[in-house]
């Protein structure tokens, strides 16, 4: 068995965000979880698709389409030079 990986869509929900769960969540045992979506074995058969399963994740933070303020800012905190300056200049004083 093998499994393959990748980013291959946008999903948009039509459904209010508020009231859409698109984020990680707790189970009742408190671990995080995110929603699975997955087709049933007669829709796989008749569409003639292998099994599918796939999961949401972040936006590219470089991507500026997602519309947040705090994603740019880390993308420029982690892709800054004088960032990786310091952190160096840090571990090399030990």
């Amino acid at each position: 068995m093998g499994h393959v990986n990748g980013r291959i869509a946008r999903a948009n929900f039509s459904t209010p965000p508020r009231e859409t769960i698109y984020a990680h969540e707790r189970d009742t045992g408190r671990v995080y979880v995110r929603r699975r979506f997955s087709f049933s074995r007669e829709f796989l058969l008749r569409e003639e698709m292998t099994n599918v399963a796939a999961w949401l994740i972040n936006p590219e933070i470089a991507d500026p389409s997602h519309r947040s303020g705090v994603l740019p800012f880390a993308y420029l905190a982690l892709s800054s030079p004088s960032a990786g300056t310091s952190r160096q200049s840090g571990f090399a004083s030990r």
